[in-house]
């Protein structure tokens, strides 16, 4: 068994799919509930297109072997694949209890978790990576962002510049170091961390989406014939795309060629639109729920709740309503300092529920 389990490996990664099949196959002949085939298959199944059989194969095995560590990886990693981080993080935080010791799980645990908005477990499995693996650079942006979020700037630049100093060629790490810049002003700095990530990845489109909008192009020049002519080869994921089709709709909007403009706004909307399923009565439903609960007797209850310092100002509103504007007119003031839209209580909120500490 094992040296079949060991040559169904080597041919999946040398992408030989019948061979590895046929070997896990014969495994399962012998032994119906063996972990290691059933995730050779489950790895082939995903790579040939069909996520969701392949993720039904996992949790077949996770089933028969609730500690396999393979299994709680390979699941997790699918559902990050989906995009379906709450799931992916509950699978790399399996896999953490069944390998504590290894860094780069705890480091899966922070992304995903930071991607689910649970600020609050994405920051404790950073630390416990660095703790681990001192160099382990994912989790220094992963730490970083996390303070981004939380709009805690003191060390954000140092851990982004440690990671891009230990791994230069991480295009990752250069656009998280180019974005953290550009936040805090630095935009000859950001710029040329988010150049050092298009050299090494021209393709990655949110870098190119940052680097437009800190320093728009005041003419047709070379960054806007690299970004169409990369529209124009295909070969982008419909995120990728989408983000790109925007970058270049800004692009031609500042350059008032409005048809342009609007034929890639219209493109970067129609590939976003697919990336979620919306359902009107699903928000109607949730707007019923926040009014049943906040009822003026809710609000005579906690009458006298919440902060005594009256220094900060909340500007709600329901969107296009002007509180962007009333916003900048605040700010204009010299003793006003704007925050602009910030998901911070959002996220607050989703960590505190996520922990269950209300």
């Amino acid at each position: 068994i094992r040296q079949l389990l060991g040559e169904g490996a080597d041919a999946f990664w040398r992408s030989d799919y019948p061979h590895a099949e046929r070997c896990a196959t014969q495994v399962l002949a012998m032994d119906s509930e063996n972990a290691d085939a059933l995730n050779i298959l489950a790895l082939i199944i995903a790579r040939l297109g069909d996520r969701n059989s392949a993720i039904a194969l996992l949790q077949k095995a996770h089933a028969l072997h609730p500690r396999h560590a393979q299994t709680l990886q390979n699941l997790a990693s699918m559902y990050v694949d989906a995009r379906e981080y709450v799931q992916a993080a509950e699978y790399f935080r399996l896999y953490t209890q069944a390998m504590p010791e290894d860094a780069r799980g705890w480091c899966a645990l922070s992304g995903a978790s930071f991607e689910a908005k649970d600020l609050r477990t994405a920051e404790m499995a950073a630390r416990k990576a660095l703790e681990l693996d001192p160099d382990q650079a994912e989790a220094m942006i992963n730490l970083a962002n996390v303070k981004r979020e939380m709009m805690q700037t003191e060390g954000v630049l140092e851990l982004m510049d440690r990671a891009v100093a230990l791994e230069p060629e991480n295009a990752n790490a250069r656009f998280n170091y180019g974005l953290a810049l550009v936040e805090q002003g630095r935009m000859q700095e950001g710029e040329a961390q988010l150049r050092a990530c298009l050299r090494l990845d021209p393709k990655h489109a949110p870098a190119w989406r940052i680097l437009i909008d800190a320093n728009m192009p005041k003419e047709y020049n070379d960054d806007v014939r690299t970004m169409e002519r990369l529209h124009a080869e295909g070969g982008l994921d419909d995120d990728n795309r989408s983000m790109l089709a925007f970058a270049l709709g800004k692009v031609w909007e500042k350059l008032k060629d409005y048809d342009k403009a609007f034929a890639f706004y219209e493109e970067g909307n129609r590939l976003h639109r697919k990336s979620f399923d919306y359902n009107v009565e699903d928000d109607a439903r949730d707007v019923e729920e926040i009014c049943s609960f906040f009822t003026p007797e809710f609000f005579a209850g906690h009458a006298g709740f919440g902060h005594e310092d009256e220094t900060p100002i909340f500007v709600v509103g329901m969107p296009r309503s002007g509180s962007t504007l009333v916003e900048q007119i605040l700010s204009s003031h010299p003793e006003v300092s704007g925050a602009g839209e910030s998901g911070l209580f959002r996220n607050v909120l989703t960590s505190r529920l996520s922990d269950g500490s209300g």
